[in-house]
């Protein structure tokens, strides 16, 4: 890997997250508690993930389906709404769980 490797690109970011720290929860809740113990051990993977969720939702990708079947598949995430309109609410739920569960620790918001 040169120093000149780009940073991974926001949708990947967002998938590896999602898979490894929301795939597994059945809950918001558990979502919090897992975020919770992970700040205590690598806070910069949370930080990463809250950034790739917020870049998305910030600049959505164009290829329709991208990001229903981000939550659906890589978040292990039933939706009710399964169309990417139903999936940018849900990362919006979620990058809110985040922010609240980082309380003084979160940097300043990507939207805003």
């Amino acid at each position: 890997m040169s120093m000149n490797t780009s940073p991974t690109p926001p949708l990947e970011a967002a998938r590896k997250f999602l898979r490894a720290y929301i795939a597994e929860s059945g809950s918001l809740d558990e979502v919090r508690s897992e975020i919770r113990q992970m700040l205590n051990l690598n806070p910069r993977n949370i930080l990463a993930g809250l950034n790739a969720l917020e870049s998305l939702l910030a600049d959505p990708p164009s290829e329709e389906g991208t990001l229903s079947y981000l939550v659906a598949v890589d978040a292990n995430w039933p939706l009710d709404d399964p169309s990417d309109g139903g999936a940018m609410s849900w990362m919006r739920e979620l990058v809110a769980t985040i922010r609240d569960t980082l309380g003084d620790q979160q940097p300043p918001s990507f939207e805003g």
